[in-house]
This record gives C-alpha cells, sequence and structure tokens, in this order.
C-alpha cells in the first residue's frame, strides 16, 4: 500500500503493516510495509539531496505503548528495498498489528552535504545497518 496523507496539512505519510504480528511485552520487529525505497524516490534517485525520516505515529503509542524503535529511522535517497519499520512494545502486554494499520510516518526533508567529505562507495547494497555497524 502506497503511503498516505490523512490531510492536506499533513507532515508525514502513513505506513501501513502488510502482515499481522503479535509484539510481545518488550518485543520489537521490523515490519514490511511494502513499500520501496525508489516508490519514494523514483527510479533515478533525482532527490539525492534528500532523505526520508520513519516518525512514530502518536495514536499508536497512546492507545497501544508501541512506537518506532529507532525513532527517527532514516531512509537514504539511494535505498531501493523495501522500508521497514523496527516497532517496538512498550506496552506489559501482547499486542495486536493488524495488517492494513497505520504503523509510522514517512517524512521528506532536505538533506545538507559536508563539503569535500569522504564517499567511501558510490552503490549501496542493503539496509539496517548494511553500510556499517
Amino acid at each position: 500500500m502506497k503511503p498516505t496523507y490523512e490531510t492536506k496539512g499533513s507532515a508525514g505519510a502513513d505506513l501501513y503493516s502488510t502482515e499481522t504480528v503479535i509484539l510481545d511485552a518488550g518485543e520489537w520487529q521490523a515490519i514490511p510495509t511494502g513499500v520501496e525505497g525508489t516508490d519514494v524516490f523514483g527510479e533515478c534517485f533525482q532527490i539525492r539531496n534528500h532523505a526520508a525520516l520513519i516518525m512514530p505515529r502518536s495514536g499508536l503509542a497512546l492507545k497501544k505503548g508501541v512506537t518506532v524503535l529507532n525513532a527517527p529511522g532514516v531512509i537514504d535517497s539511494d535505498y531501493t528495498d523495501e522500508i521497514k519499520v523496527i516497532l517496538i512494545n512498550h506496552n506489559i502486554e501482547p499486542v495486536l498489528i493488524n495488517k492494513g494499520e497505520r504503523i509510522a510516518q514517512l517524512v521528506i526533508v532536505p538533506v545538507a552535504y559536508g563539503v569535500n567529505w569522504e564517499i567511501k562507495s558510490e552503490t549501496r547494497s542493503g539496509g539496517f545497518g548494511s553500510t556499517g555497524a
């Protein structure tokens, strides 16, 4: 499911779970969204000076005690794989995340780059720590 803005004034587009998942108390999982990096930045990566931030949903935090573990998660403009959201259950009970439920928000922001800083690689492979520890 494509990210959707709830209203014209929404800063973040909602991301949805593509699976039904139960998170035990204190457990975290990477929840698939079905959204590819190319869905956000396009095939040509013409938005190099932007990144997408994965942000928690306040309703999910308030109602279920679930939030994004590494908030904000950073999606680089050259990331092409499926975007997954690392959710953690801070509730004392297991929490059900339903398929199609809104689990996070995606906010696209401009990025400033350091002048004359080294670029270690021209290409990316993978995500979740693939460029380092």
